[in-house]
């Protein structure tokens, strides 16, 4: 019976997994998501350990995963572990993301809905050397207008070199490389 739940929820965050390699695919994202799951997202580095986001909903969940710079691939390093709370069984598994010159080993936990999706995660970056700080509002990251970023309003449906949709930086380098870091209160 163990093995059958573990296969559960293993292939329940492989769904997760490939929303985050296709950048929030609709229907990868549906296929993974409970229409009302929560995301909490916690912080690194001072903000380590503490909520710094928290999306709701599909829709959100699936411009959550087009954030992500193109270069980045998610996989899972270990198989994913259920184990018995207080309020039913949950998820934990590490998770992995390479972008060139950077991988991250973080953790994620996770309960599942009914239909066997995803119905709340919380994801834990593991730590990043020289982290530079996020400066991301609690709260709803598009507001009513999507994000601003060099005072042009868009949506989070391409690759934009030079941002990454919460106040970070990144600047990609000849040869692949990423430089991720924090945008000066100027804009620079």
């Amino acid at each position: 019976m163990q093995d059958a739940r573990n296969d559960r929820f293993g292939a329940a965050l492989q769904r997760w997994v490939d929303s985050l390699n296709t950048f929030g695919e609709p229907a990868v994202v549906d296929a993974a998501v409970a229409p009302d799951v929560v995301i909490h997202r916690y912080g690194f580095a001072t903000q380590k350990g503490q909520l710094v986001e928290h999306i709701v909903g599909r829709d959100d969940a699936g411009k959550w995963c087009s954030l992500s710079p193109r270069s980045a691939v998610f996989d899972l390093p270990e198989p994913v572990r259920v184990v018995d709370t207080d309020d039913g069984p949950m998820g934990v598994a590490a998770f992995r993301v390479k972008v060139p010159d950077l991988t991250n080993i973080g953790r994620w936990e996770f309960r599942l809905a009914d239909d066997g999706r995803l119905a709340w995660l919380a994801h834990h970056p593991g730590e990043i050397e020289d982290a530079v700080e996020e400066h991301l509002p609690m709260g709803d990251r598009w507001g009513a207008h999507a994000c601003e970023v060099d005072a042009h309003e868009h949506g989070h449906d391409h690759d934009h070199d030079g941002h990454d949709g919460h106040g970070m930086v990144i600047e990609r380098r000849e040869g692949g490389g990423v430089v991720i870091g924090r945008r000066d209160d100027d804009g620079s």
